[in-house]
């Protein structure tokens, strides 16, 4: 276990200053000045290795092979000046530090002492920039930004150095990854089911139902809320595909319930915006709705009090669940280089040869330096158990005083239950139901057992198939893994290796009785995955002295003798990111031009000429990408236009134009109201 610095321990006579020629190390804290990366011969690298020290305190580390032949050395220590602070949780301040070494002066890095654990050769090169933005995510992801004697030392800086540089290459972006038929089919079948849905199942909805129907009730609203939540289901998978959220998944294990877990996100938060419209729609409903009598407008006035307290009440949050479903797309870490081809990782440049012992490496002792310092945890904490064990019984009596909870869909249940059995409800009965929400309002440690949507969920998800099968990986790492052969491996089978080094490192924790062995395996996978979303490419000031450009898009095609052709590039997707893209494109365009022809219409061999209009050409590309904007709201089909969908329910669904424009009206004013 690392406690301490490594055998090729820095002092400040070896400090890295400008003009140095990019020796010595860099203590790696942002902003970080880029001036060390442009000193070195080389950024760019192709492999590394994890290192390890087999004697002392075990100290791990990373080397990387550059590309010139020298070597750089990453790893993490604890700050020199305050070694005790890393016994504690809070930890002491990590000290990342990095140090290149060139071909001549390699035996000055202190590999000598050290073991192989793992040796990876890389698909394409990466450069350094790429480890300092996964040293920056380890440093911005909260706990792990200090080094503790627990958990985020030594071993945890390698273990996220190594599986973000294999994730990096991974390219589970833009491989197939997914049986495109069974993602399809599965929201389909989602989206059939939404308006199948009785939503008075729960007393929410039959409270709003009585409010709605009475004392006049104009149009039945029985299957309405499920309509808008089908709709909105629509609009949020329009164009959606399992690579909106590939990029998120650090795993390779959760990305197939992830992408089954994104639909029902989507049917979470379809949820509710079409809870938020429905009760905008039966509020304004009663009080544009007039009353013929003085006691029908108390009634309207009772109804429309009803209707707010019951939006306070849906706010309260529920015991296990949240209602904020949105998902927020990091911003992520580019690749620096293009592709390599396999031949040029087939040797071993860094020596490794693989270790035959049988029994590579043993956790079940400790070294002598180990011993002294988990000795000294134990008798520092010991206060610190004594003191919290009193402060523990203290919150637990608290705890059994103020902690009982009263659900909401119990009581609900019976008040609406009551209202029901009145039959023909007057302004007696909607004064007491009024009441009586008032008073579960108020109620202390009021909250959902289940939030009101739970019931619809276990709908939507037994329309799922039960895993959506994934495919082969798109890309190989060259590994020697434990002094086993050198093999070619799938990024998931390397993820296995490390996931079986979080489980080492938990063990030996819990081996010296410093926490639980499955906690701390859990936290470490938990910060790995917050690091991966943590990562950015972001070439601010504020981050890095130096900033990148891009290319610029190239949009037309011109030639002389013909109209401007639009390129269309064919990732593009979602009718968003086509109307962006036609946008952009129009802005850069000579205003002069009146017609222009389509790329995608020139590879099939038309050559018909376009009008320089917007809608038109979202018309237009949309039935080239057969991108599905309307959706039938009987069965959830979907289709390219608004005609298709409109002789879709007269012929299958026997409906009337006049009934299709009334729903499609309704329906429109109720989302953009």
């Amino acid at each position: 276990m690392s406690f301490n610095f490594s055998s090729a321990v820095p002092n400040k006579l070896l400090a890295w200053s400008m003009g140095s020629g990019g020796t010595g190390y860099a203590r790696i804290q942002f902003p970080f000045d880029l001036a060390w990366c442009h000193e070195q011969p080389s950024t760019k690298f192709l492999s590394f290795q994890h290192r390890k020290e087999p004697n002392g305190l075990r100290h791990e580390f990373i080397v990387l092979h550059m590309s010139d032949g020298s070597i750089c050395r990453v790893e993490r220590m604890g700050d020199p000046n305050a070694r005790i602070h890393a016994l504690t949780s809070q930890g002491s301040v990590a000290h990342d530090i990095a140090q290149c070494f060139r071909p001549k002066r390699i035996t000055e890095a202190g590999l000598g002492t050290s073991i192989v654990i793992a040796e990876v050769h890389l698909p394409r090169e990466l450069d350094l920039k790429d480890v300092l933005n996964i040293c920056r995510a380890i440093q911005e992801a909260g706990k792990t930004r200090n080094y503790t004697l627990q958990t985020f030392n030594c071993y945890f800086f390698c273990m996220a150095l190594q599986s973000c540089l294999t994730r990096l290459v991974a390219d589970w972006e833009s491989g197939v990854i997914y049986e495109h038929d069974a993602w399809k089919s599965a929201i389909e079948d989602t989206a059939m089911t939404l308006p199948c849905i009785d939503p008075r199942k729960h007393a929410l909805f039959r409270a709003c139902h009585i409010l709605r129907s009475h004392p006049h009730a104009r149009i039945a609203s029985v299957h309405l809320f499920s309509l808008l939540v089908h709709t909105f289901f629509c609009r949020n998978t329009l164009g959606l595909i399992p690579h909106d959220v590939v990029d998120e998944v650090f795993w390779y294990h959760e990305l197939g319930p992830k992408l089954g877990n994104l639909i029902t996100e989507e049917f979470e938060r379809a949820w509710w915006a079409a809870l938020d419209v429905y009760l905008d729609w039966v509020q304004k409903t009663r009080e544009n709705s007039g009353g013929e009598s003085s006691g029908d407008d108390q009634l309207e006035l009772l109804v429309c009090q009803c209707i707010s307290v019951l939006r306070e009440i849906i706010k309260i949050p529920g015991e296990s669940t949240t209602q904020n479903c949105a998902r927020s797309k990091p911003r992520r870490l580019q690749p620096a280089s293009a592709q390599r081809s396999r031949s040029q990782i087939s040797v071993n440049t860094m020596g490794y040869r693989g270790d035959s012992a049988d029994d590579f490496e043993r956790v079940e002792a400790l070294t002598a330096s180990q011993l002294v310092v988990v000795l000294w945890v134990h008798a520092g904490t010991m206060v610190i158990r004594v003191v919290g064990l009193f402060i523990s019984l203290w919150i637990c009596l608290w705890a059994l005083v103020f902690s009982h909870h009263s659900y909401i869909e119990t009581e609900l249940e019976e008040i609406v239950s009551t209202l029901e059995e009145a039959g023909s409800i007057n302004s007696k009965d909607l004064t007491g139901f009024l009441k009586k929400l008032r008073t579960l309002g108020k109620t202390h440690n009021l909250i959902w057992k289940e939030l009101p949507w739970a019931h619809v969920r276990c709908e939507v998800q037994e329309s799922l198939p039960s895993s959506l099968l994934l495919g082969p990986e798109a890309s190989l790492i060259e590994v020697i893994l434990e002094g086993k052969e050198s093999s070619h491996i799938p990024v998931s089978a390397f993820q296995r290796h490390i996931l079986r080094r979080v489980e080492l490192q938990a063990n030996l924790v819990q081996q010296v009785g410093l926490g639980r062995g499955d906690k701390i395996s859990a936290e470490i996978q938990g910060r790995l995955s917050l690091i991966w979303s943590t990562i950015r490419d972001d070439d601010s000031e504020a981050n890095y002295i130096d900033s990148l450009s891009q290319d610029p898009i190239d949009y037309w095609i011109y030639d002389e003798f013909t109209s401007p052709i639009l390129h269309i590039p064919t990732f593009l997707s979602t009718q968003a990111s086509i109307e962006k893209y036609v946008a952009d494109a129009l802005q850069v365009l000579d205003q002069g031009v009146r017609k222009i022809r389509c790329s995608l219409c020139k590879d099939k061999g038309a050559s018909k000429l376009w009008d320089v209009k917007l809608p038109n050409l979202m018309r237009h590309i949309l039935a080239h990408f057969e991108t599905k904007g309307y959706y039938c709201p009987d069965c959830g089909k979907g289709f390219t236009t608004r005609d298709q969908r409109r002789k879709h329910m007269t012929k299958r669904h026997g409906r009337n134009v006049s009934e299709i424009s009334m729903l499609d009206s309704l329906v429109g004013q109720l989302i953009n109201s």
